[in-house]
């Protein structure tokens, strides 16, 4: 319970979630801790804490392109050999198209370590004001809890659908929550947890 309440409160995002919305801030303390205790209803409050994350994220729009974005779209075009133009204008101008380019992309910005250890650094969300989520100390302690956790094979549905579904939903709906993608946190808070454990357990174990 110790490692857990160190994961849980020697972060700046915990802090700063509470001190903006406390409501959402305590239900995220308490599908954290649900996650961390492998309880069933994890699921219901993580049900809640998405409600929670989709009210106050403003919606990206998926297809919308400012000037900037058909100006870039119109260089590349003219990038494509002549018998190609046809395939190259359903690949840059194709609504469906861009919307799955603009899911991948808030996809992978949330795979970026860089943006919840290094205040995304030097990758800042553009039009956010990036913030600190967990000192970068704590960056070893997470990936010695995923590499504990998968040679443990405590792997479970819940653990895997505390990444996996959140991940899901912020692609859709983009990453501008002044709060950041809170609903990530219990998974990367009972990962670090997992590897302070680790650490712990490798240090008794030498003396």
């Amino acid at each position: 319970m110790a490692l857990f309440l160190l994961g849980t409160l020697t972060n700046p995002w915990i802090w700063k979630i509470l001190t903006t919305n406390i409501f959402i801030g305590i239900l995220l303390l308490i599908t954290t801790y649900s996650l961390y205790q492998r309880k069933k209803y994890f699921w219901l409050l993580l049900f809640f804490l998405l409600l929670a994350q989709l009210k106050i994220t403003p919606r990206a729009n998926l297809i919308y392109r400012d000037n900037d974005d058909q100006r870039i779209v119109q260089m590349r075009l003219r990038a494509y050999p002549y018998d190609l133009t046809r395939v190259g204008h359903i690949i840059e101008e194709r609504n469906e198209l861009i919307s799955i380019f603009r899911i991948r992309e808030n996809i992978f910005q949330n795979l970026d370590i860089n943006h919840f250890f290094f205040a995304g650094f030097p990758r800042q969300t553009v039009g956010i004001s990036e913030f600190e989520k967990f000192p970068f100390i704590l960056l070893p302690f997470f990936v010695a809890g995923l590499v504990s956790l998968i040679k443990e094979r405590k792997v479970d549905s819940l653990y895997l659908g505390s990444f996996f579904i959140p991940l899901a939903i912020l692609g859709i709906i983009g990453n501008r929550s002044l709060m950041g993608p809170f609903s990530l946190f219990p998974f990367f808070v009972v990962s670090i947890t997992a590897g302070f454990g680790f650490i712990k357990n490798l240090i008794y174990a030498k003396n």
